[in-house]
């Protein structure tokens, strides 16, 4: 009977896991508050250096590096100046969360090294960003 009781604990073990490994839950509440406004704000670090997200292309049989600033529209949506949305390779647009992850609509997380830079390298991990109040008709006055 103790081998079977063992014998059923061990395999009980096996089947959970051992440890807690289970993944952390990650936030859904968006980092933009409705209060700010309607946005878009540009994404800069605490000492105003501008984000971007950088793309390859072919220029006249030259390669390029293109660097577009990244904006933050009020549903706490990653887009360029236009709007046009920020994705990530497999497609899934991206969002910041209020605990400051980068974040699919599948609530997984995007280090901040895939998808932006900071004066042309990878953005590294925890880098303090804050927002920019960017108004496209504000400067239009300028």
């Amino acid at each position: 009977m103790k081998k079977a009781i063992v014998g059923l604990t061990l395999i009980s073990n096996l089947l959970n896991g051992c440890g807690d490994q289970s993944p952390q839950a990650v936030s859904n509440i968006p980092m933009v508050d409705a209060q700010l406004g309607e946005g878009p704000w540009q994404v800069v670090t605490y000492d105003g250096s501008r984000i971007t997200r950088d793309s390859v292309a072919l220029d006249g049989g030259e390669i390029v590096i293109r660097s577009s600033s990244v904006y933050v529209n009020k549903e706490s949506q990653f887009t360029l100046r236009d709007g046009t949305p920020i994705k990530v390779f497999t497609g899934d647009s991206i969002y910041w969360n209020k605990d400051g992850d980068i974040i699919t609509k599948k609530f997984q997380k995007v280090p901040e090294y895939l998808v932006f830079s900071l004066d042309g390298k990878p953005l590294k991990e925890n880098t303090a960003l804050t927002l920019y109040d960017y108004s496209p008709v504000r400067e239009k006055k300028l």
